[in-house]
């Protein structure tokens, strides 16, 4: 036979594991040093690890080698909020709505007590989004409804 020498497969845990750094920041002092993940990372800075059969992100791999697929329904949070952290203890499958209100847009939000016209986001004025867990002002969604049927209310239908 000619050719190179043959190229052995090494196992895709021991490739996984030669690209954690497991001596990362401390992000949150209860949860311990990240595992930070040293290889190829996304625009969005989330590591991504070559399978041998597709490109996974790195989080996602670990978990599901760990735990074994994300429940349906369910996606992955980063507890620590380090996008390139991989340590399974900062890592928790949880619904889409409460991944967005851990998140900073979501903390961003939630500090706010009024809407953009004014109205205080009370029990009563405030409409939770059933998607992703946004709010909307009572008031002005009244008001955009109102002002939409107004619109059409005397528009001339073509024939």
């Amino acid at each position: 036979m000619s050719g190179g020498p043959w190229k052995v497969k090494r196992p895709v845990a021991e490739r996984f594991w030669e690209k954690v750094n497991k001596d990362g920041p401390a992000m949150n002092k209860e949860l311990g040093s990240c595992w930070l993940w040293t290889s190829s990372i996304t625009g969005h800075g989330y590591g991504y690890f070559w399978t041998g059969a597709a490109n996974r992100p790195a989080h996602l791999w670990l978990y599901e080698h760990i735990n074994g697929v994300v429940p349906p329904g369910l996606e992955l949070d980063h507890l620590c909020a380090v996008k390139p952290c991989v340590r399974p203890s900062h890592i928790e499958a949880v619904t889409h709505r409460v991944n967005c209100i851990r998140a900073d847009a979501g903390a961003n939000m939630r500090i706010k007590t009024h809407c953009p016209r004014g109205h205080e986001y009370d029990e009563v004025n405030t409409y939770i989004k059933a998607n992703d867990g946004g709010r909307d002002c009572r008031i002005c969604t009244r008001r955009r409804g109102a002002e939409y049927r107004a619109r059409f209310r005397h528009a001339e239908i073509p024939r």
